[in-house]
């Protein structure tokens, strides 16, 4: 059986929802929430190339993009949880990950930006001059 340890949380929300992890030989994985089953979280997981990591890390390609276009046809589910240094194992799926329901919609993307002015007005907050 496939394992993989979780390494870094990308986006919290009430948990890990999109988090980076490594196989025992470096590979990078990505794995992101799509469903709960009887109360339990699962997670797509994706093996994905370090460059192509790096870019949806800066915010510059989307996790929709990451997930289609990543190494190999091989894609995976997990119940597990996402602690840092926790052993993960993968349950391999034969049906295409595109014929899935449980890709991510399109334009999700991280960025650590600060909001601007503009931001702040949109939402009724003002800034102090």
């Amino acid at each position: 059986m496939r394992t993989i340890t979780h390494h870094t949380t990308l986006f919290y929300y009430d948990s890990p929802q999109v988090f980076e992890a490594r196989d025992a030989l470096g590979g990078h994985y990505i794995a992101t929430s799509c469903c709960d089953e009887n109360e339990v979280e699962r997670f797509v997981v994706a093996k994905v190339e370090p460059d192509r990591l790096r870019l949806f890390r800066t915010g510059r390609i989307d996790l929709l993009s990451l997930l289609l276009e990543r190494l190999g046809a091989m894609w995976y589910l997990t119940a597990a949880g996402a602690e840092i240094g926790s052993s993960i194992p993968l349950e391999a799926q034969s049906t295409p990950l595109e014929e899935s329901a449980f890709l991510p919609d399109p334009g999700f993307v991280l960025s650590y930006l600060p909001p601007i002015a503009q931001t702040l007005l949109e939402t009724g907050v003002r800034q102090a001059s």
